[in-house]
Order: structure tokens, then sequence, then C-alpha cells
């Protein structure tokens, strides 16, 4: 089994990409399910193979110890680590090819929490990755961009593991999509838009660094929505953990 871990900032559409990945990976041959770790969501895009809410009752957590909606949600999320058990069992007998894991819609609950990372070390499976997601709304001025770009990258090395970026919603506003992928991939656009605020000098010297030293990943623009971009996604899925021998098309 391979585990694909979903994390993103809020808003981003974790939950509904989660569901159109596990579609698109089913439609080439996979057997896959998704696991949801967020203790708090209250509706779901897909039926989960297994759920952490039906572990952890997050308002009975609440009233029990007199927390407040974050307090709350922090101890839910680190209570998810007593139950990795349970859940284990639960995924060994289904026998998947892929285990989506749909990460808390509060990045930080999962990225930077003990209990994330001791999920990612612990879950047992054959190869482990990362999808970071962000969207073209977050991302739509120059400064926004820069700093979701090294959010992911901080993201992505807390987690440890091999990570893409997904651009998220290119469907909603396609034109606002195309500048935020002109900025991804031309240092010049971008500076150029940043103007000569300080900050923004200084921003740019660190992402030119960054992107120097290999340290950047590429914006893969992708629709949750309607399914655009997945099979790029689904390929370098394949290509990571199966060198890409397996995939259909």
């Amino acid at each position: 089994m391979y585990i694909i871990f979903v994390t993103g900032m809020a808003g981003s559409g974790k939950s509904l990409f989660s569901k159109t990945l596990s579609e698109s990976l089913d439609k080439n041959g996979w057997t896959t399910g998704i696991l949801n770790t967020d203790a708090a969501t209250i509706n779901l895009p897909y039926e989960p193979v297994s759920d952490v809410r039906n572990f952890i009752d997050i308002h009975a957590i609440g009233e029990q110890y007199g927390l407040g909606s974050n307090g709350t949600m922090i101890f839910a999320a680190d209570l998810l680590a007593s139950f990795l058990p349970k859940i284990q069992e639960e995924l060994d007998v289904l026998q998947l090819d892929y285990l989506i894991v749909d990460t808390p819609g509060q990045m930080e609950l999962f990225a930077y929490r003990e209990s994330g990372k001791y999920l990612i070390d612990n879950l047992q499976g054959d190869g482990k990755m990362s999808i970071f997601i962000s969207d073209s709304f977050m991302m739509s001025t120059s400064l926004n961009f820069l700093s979701i770009k090294v959010l992911a990258l901080s993201v992505m090395l807390r987690l440890g593991t091999y990570s893409i970026h997904i651009l998220n919603k290119v469907d909603m506003d396609p034109e606002r999509a195309v500048r935020v992928i002109e900025w991804d991939k031309s240092i010049t656009s971008i500076e150029s838009e940043l103007g000569d605020q300080e900050h923004a000098i200084s921003y740019m010297k660190l992402y030119r660094e960054l992107r120097k030293n290999g340290l950047m990943k590429d914006l893969l623009p992708v629709s949750a929505l309607t399914g655009e971009g997945l099979n790029s996604v689904t390929t370098l899925i394949a290509d990571q953990f199966t060198s890409g021998e397996e995939i259909k098309q």
C-alpha cells in the first residue's frame, strides 16, 4: 500500500482533491481509499475507508476538558496518534494499492504538531509521499505567491517525504491561474510585479536562493472539481512509487 498525505491551507480544497485523486487512481486500475484525519469536519465529499471521527468525539472532548474550539482541535489532533493501531487494523484488511490521507483543515494541526509526524513515520506502507495544495485565489498577488511557496517548502521539509505542489481551482478563474503559473516559471515576471518594495526585494533574494538550490517545487495546475490536470498528478505518483511502469492510461 502506497500512502499519499494531502496537506495545504484551509480552504484550498484538500478533501475534494482527495476524492478526485482517488477516483482518478481508480480509473487507472488501482484500489484506493481515503483516511479522514480531521475530527472536526462535518461533511465530506467522499466515503472514507477509515475515519478518525469514529474514535474521537470532538464535542465530548471540549465539554470534558472545558476547552475552546482551538484547544479542542489541538487536543483531538494529538489524540490521533493513540488510535493509530486501530486505524492500521482497519486499513490492513482492505489491501489497498493506494491510501490517500486527508489531513485537517487547519494545516498546522498536522504539519507542525508531533502527532502528524508520528502518523507519517508509523503508518505502515510500501512508500509515502505528500501533496501540498494551494489555489490560484490565495496566490493571486505576488507577495502571497512568494509567501505560500516558502510555506509549502516549510511543510514539505517538516514532513520529510517526496512532495509535489498543486495549484488547485484553476477552472474558477483561468486567467488568474495562468498569471500564477507564469510567475512560477519566470523569476523576471514576478520581479516586475513586485516593484522596488524593500521587503519584497528581501523575499526575492530568499526565493532566488531556494530555487537555485532546487528546493522549490514547480506548481502543477489542477481542478479538483473538473479533474483537469489529474493525469499529470497520477503520472508523477506512479513515477515515484513504481517508476511509471504500471500506470494505466
